[in-house]
């Protein structure tokens, strides 16, 4: 049975060290016991797009015959510290992905993620030399370009949330949004153009991973879809560049690097030293096998017993 459990968490994409009772559906957001938080969220969010420009509003005959209109859900993450406490209410609106017809409202798709070798080495390199370490997020990161010009995109509004007198509406998009099968494509695209542009290089083993030399000193950066980890020989490098970067894209200042990706950075500078621990996210696995309560005991295995090869004949 335990083995079942096992394959099946393994297998599933939502395994992570997110709250495991982040709401599924809007109604189910608005009538919890946080739906003043959710609701403002919410709110912020479809601010954040127009502000943006991600769509401009067309009446639905306006849509050329035989032309898919992509719907569209909320998707709602309590994002936590590295100790499991919640510190912000996240609402994305997404797009039917499944719903796209490739040569219709997307072509390309490929996008690269970081391998997590990676960053251990550079937050070794970081630990060996005694730079500082940051970390920012960028906010509503897929939606920083324009879709490319053979790439129409229609949408429904957000059930609920559609605009006044103009219920029958439907977004043209202008930009990427999260969940569009070429969102990745379009802001990795974007993300490179920039950092290239500023004097920065690609590391040819990784291309999530950027570095710039200079006079001043070297700087390295990680990169995990809107997250960028920062490593700079000294702290003046780290904060230029969040200043250059915070002059185009809309970010968030984590100061030092403490929790990316599951996993809790500890730094210490002045000892040399960085430790990695996945807390929130084991914490969050023992709960979803229900081994809360479970106590160790020890092997039934002599702990000194050697196993080795048999000789070959």
């Amino acid at each position: 049975m335990f083995n079942e459990a096992l394959a099946a968490c393994l297998a599933s994409p939502l395994l992570s060290a997110d709250c495991p009772a982040n709401p599924v559906t809007s109604s189910e957001a608005l009538n919890s016991s946080d739906r003043l938080s959710w609701q403002a969220s919410i709110e912020d969010e479809l601010a954040s797009l127009w502000d943006m420009n991600i769509y401009k509003l067309i009446p639905h005959s306006s849509v050329p015959p035989g032309w898919k209109i992509l719907h569209g859900k909320w998707v709602f993450r309590l994002k936590q510290d590295e100790h499991g406490n919640p510190i912000c209410f996240k609402s994305r609106l997404i797009a039917h992905s499944f719903e796209q017809i490739f040569g219709q409202d997307y072509v390309e798709t490929t996008s690269p993620t970081l391998c997590m070798e990676s960053l251990w080495l550079i937050l070794h390199l970081a630990a060996v030399n005694g730079w500082d370490v940051q970390q920012i997020d960028i906010k509503t990161t897929y939606c920083y370009d324009e879709l490319p010009a053979n790439e129409t995109v229609y949408m429904e509004q957000p059930k609920g949330f559609a605009e006044t007198s103009k219920e029958d509406w439907v977004w043209q998009l202008q930009q990427g949004l999260y969940g569009m099968k070429q969102s990745g494509c379009i802001w990795n695209k974007t993300m490179n153009k920039t950092l290239l542009s500023w004097g920065f290089k690609c590391l040819s083993a990784d291309s999530c991973v950027y570095y710039c030399k200079t006079d001043a000193g070297i700087i390295i950066i990680c990169i995990y879809v809107d997250n960028f980890i920062i490593a700079g020989s000294s702290s003046e490098l780290c904060e230029a560049f969040k200043t250059q970067i915070h002059g185009i894209w809309n970010i968030s200042d984590l100061g030092d690097a403490s929790f990316c990706v599951s996993l809790d950075i500890s730094h210490s500078r002045h000892d040399h030293t960085i430790s990695l621990f996945q807390t929130a996210l084991i914490d969050h696995i023992i709960t979803t096998f229900g081994l809360t309560e479970a106590h160790p005991i020890s092997t039934p295995m002599d702990s000194n017993l050697y196993l080795c090869h048999p000789p070959s004949n």
